[in-house]
């Protein structure tokens, strides 16, 4: 009984409703759509498990555990050093866009047939190889080869992890979960900077460039972390151990309760297995849904207006005067800024419980800033320019 009371968000919410009529929503499905018997977590199904809010915040409290190297790269000369012109470098972004979406439907095919274990340290040791191979670029042939590569190595890579995300939080957990995984892909940026501006000073080192260092040195790096996830991620929220931890990382009390709040949320969850291998028709299914559209328009056109300026940002440093070793810093407080008003507009929406108005704020926040950047005189002062630039990247 003592249970029952501080289990309060089980019960059921004071109604007008006649209580003999049965209870309808997703959030009384549970006893009504059990797992399939390929779902990971059948075995610590219960549907008539309680737990207390203290429990469940227990099992949640270790779960909180080079892309940007190029625009470093740039302010050590890489264009010049390879004969290249900024549309070269356009045609490369764009090569690299096209790949990235090429290889986002295949790779969660893979993810479905192989897990999430397999695949997703796999790419990351694979964009890392790549990385480190772009030190050897020699032209404009070796960079569209690699971008390519980078491209394709790197697409799916995100759905999949947003995706591995779900078997672990219930979905009105997401939104702060994302915007932390989304914030450490900032961090990544401004550790990527720092690092930058104290390697690019090795121009010269071994008869090299100081970019040779950065790609060589940072991809090499990439690869060891993808290395030590294969190592260390778990195969579902019920299989846990592996290499670098022997033992589970929760108990089975902690199981059941992580596996039943989850199918309590959202039942659907059970009906497929990790390793349920997706078809054709899933991804033809998934694009005749209307409901989905507006999703879909919003994943076009949302990253437009701040994408420019974001992928320029340490080039535009360097063209207006400022030093390798300045605009590698300078583009640190840009990726600060966007972590601090994702985390915040992530608390917001929820506390609100809005996902709109929040999801439309950025677009707010960016065409005032990019009609100033647009008035701004030739002959203005830098420090302008850098402020408003940061803003919009932010």
């Amino acid at each position: 009984m003592e249970a029952k009371k501080d289990a309060k968000y089980l019960e059921e919410p004071e109604s007008n409703l006649d209580p003999s009529l049965p209870l309808v929503g997703r959030d009384h499905l549970y006893d009504a759509l059990p797992p399939h018997q390929s779902y990971e977590g059948l075995h610590r199904y219960d549907v008539a498990a309680i737990w207390t809010a203290k429990e469940e915040a227990a099992v949640f409290f270790g779960l909180q555990l080079d892309r940007g190297n190029l625009s470093n790269a740039l302010t050590d000369n890489l264009l010049a050093d390879l004969n290249m012109t900024t549309n070269d470098y356009n045609n490369g972004t764009t090569i690299q866009l096209l790949s990235f979406l090429t290889a986002e439907f295949p790779v969660q095919l893979l993810i479905k047939r192989f897990g999430f274990k397999t695949i997703l340290p796999l790419l990351m040791m694979s964009w890392g190889t790549v990385s480190w191979a772009q030190a050897w670029m020699t032209g404009r042939t070796s960079f569209y080869i690699t971008r390519a590569l980078i491209g394709a190595c790197e697409g799916g890579f995100v759905p999949g992890t947003i995706l591995f995300t779900t078997y672990f939080y219930k979905s009105k957990e997401l939104s702060v979960r994302l915007a932390a995984f989304w914030s450490s892909l900032n961090v990544a940026r401004v550790i990527s900077s720092l690092l930058a501006a104290g390697i690019l000073k090795m121009r010269g080192v071994g008869g090299k460039t100081g970019w040779f260092w950065l790609f060589l040195l940072e991809g090499i790096l990439t690869f060891f972390i993808g290395f030590a996830s294969y190592l260390y991620l778990p195969y579902s929220a019920t299989r846990t151990k592996g290499v670098l931890w022997r033992k589970p990382w929760y108990t089975e009390r902690q199981e059941v309760i992580m596996i039943n709040r989850l199918l309590r949320d959202d039942p659907a969850k059970g009906l497929t297995a990790i390793k349920e291998p997706a078809r054709f028709r899933d991804v033809i299914s998934a694009w005749k849904d209307s409901s989905m559209w507006g999703l879909y328009l919003i994943g076009l056109v949302a990253y437009i207006p701040a994408t420019p300026v974001q992928s320029y940002l340490s080039l535009t440093l360097r063209l207006i005067g400022y030093s390798t070793f300045d605009s590698n810093m300078l583009s640190i407080p840009s990726a600060v800024l966007q972590i601090i008003l994702m985390l915040l507009l992530a608390y917001s929406s929820d506390f609100f419980k809005e996902r709109t108005w929040h999801c439309m704020l950025g677009e707010f926040w960016v065409l005032p800033l990019l009609a100033a950047l647009l008035a701004l005189h030739s002959d203005d002062v830098n420090w302008g320019r850098f402020a408003i630039t940061t803003m919009i990247s932010g």
